[in-house]
């Protein structure tokens, strides 16, 4: 089976780690990678044995590519996604899809009128556990989701590393909301949304935390609770340098027939010592013997199978627009108090 020609458009938190597992998984070839920093550009290029660009136009004119990660911050994945699938190269965008409507069409557009494959980076669809939950609703296990409720609760670390804002309906919240519209399976009609404004707030001009309340046509609920509203301590530590810190992340479906329930907190490993408790990441990108496996491995390899066999992405740019629909909905809900019929406009 031949190699995947990836090329990686941004290569900051997520996007670094993109670059890694492209240059160890054997069904990919990381053949350069993209930052508007160079020198950012040639220290992962120089790590992954790839070429450096500052700029994607050039890389996709120059280079023989299949595919592109594109790991921008949420507000630029418009023109890079656009562009590459001009130049008919196939793409993973990290999620959101975008941070609106408008820029979610357009990419959506492109990709169809291009002929090439979109997939948006929900990484909870590739951990089995996630996945066990939807295998046992499919059956009927559960019976019908009745209700979904999740928690993801990040330290402060979090949103100050980043350098954009980071909005925690879209970059956090989001997760689970995909993940409520994939157990539920039915339209969503009505979001509400409620915001803590604290440290955050006044910093970077975004909520702390977001509530996040959805009601689906046929009678069920989901509430998704997020936020940058942890201590520093609990993501502040640096060693060892494989354990990589995470957060307070829970899961409850409850249907007509059954329950089930997900605790990551922690991920089964904890460690105390002079620098307090450590809760390391262990599922999503943790290291084995010097190299990145988990639910990041499983899903770049579903992303170059739909390449190699022509076949379709578990998460395509249609369903990723439904989960950033209801994310706008709850922002917009925060902010005037009231709920949000679904559909909502463009904004």
């Amino acid at each position: 089976m031949r190699k995947v020609r990836v090329g990686v458009i941004g290569v900051g938190h997520m996007g670094s780690r993109h670059a890694r597992v492209c240059f160890e998984n054997p069904l990919s070839e990381l053949v350069a990678v993209v930052s508007k920093d160079e020198a950012e550009a040639r220290r992962v290029a120089e790590s992954y044995r790839a070429k450096a660009y500052t700029d994607y136009g050039e890389m996709l004119s120059k280079e023989n590519l299949d595919a592109v990660f594109v790991a921008t911050p949420d507000h630029l994945h418009r023109e890079p996604v656009v562009t590459a699938a001009e130049a008919g190269v196939h793409i993973f965008c990290e999620k959101p899809l975008a941070s609106n409507l408008e820029d979610a069409d357009a990419i959506i557009s492109a990709a169809k009128k291009a002929g090439v494959k979109l997939m948006v980076g929900y990484i909870l669809r590739f951990d089995p556990r996630y996945a066990a939950i939807k295998d046992a609703i499919e059956e009927g296990t559960l019976g019908e989701p009745l209700t979904v409720y999740s928690r993801r609760m990040a330290s402060k670390v979090g949103a100050s590393r980043l350098e954009w804002k980071a909005y925690p309906e879209l970059y956090l919240a989001v997760h689970d909301i995909d993940l409520a519209l994939w157990y539920v399976g039915d339209t969503a009609i009505r979001v509400s949304g409620e915001a803590v404004k604290a440290g955050l707030h006044r910093e970077k001009g975004i909520p702390d935390a977001v509530w996040v309340f959805i009601r689906f046509k046929k009678g069920a609920v989901a509430v998704v609770e997020a936020g940058w509203m942890l201590t520093k301590r609990l993501a502040s530590w640096r060693k060892p340098s494989t354990w990589k810190p995470f957060g307070d992340v829970q899961l409850e479906v409850i249907g007509s027939r059954g329950s089930a329930y997900l605790n990551y907190t922690p991920m089964c490993l904890k460690a105390l010592d002079d620098d307090g408790w450590k809760f390391p990441e262990t599922l999503h990108w943790p290291e084995l013997h010097g190299r990145l496996i988990g639910s990041i491995v499983q899903e770049h390899e579903h992303f170059y199978r739909v390449i190699l066999e022509d076949g379709e992405p578990l998460i395509d740019g249609e369903e990723a627009r439904r989960s950033l629909e209801i994310a706008l909905a709850a922002r917009r809900s925060a902010e005037s108090g009231t709920p949000v019929e679904l559909p909502i406009s463009q904004t």
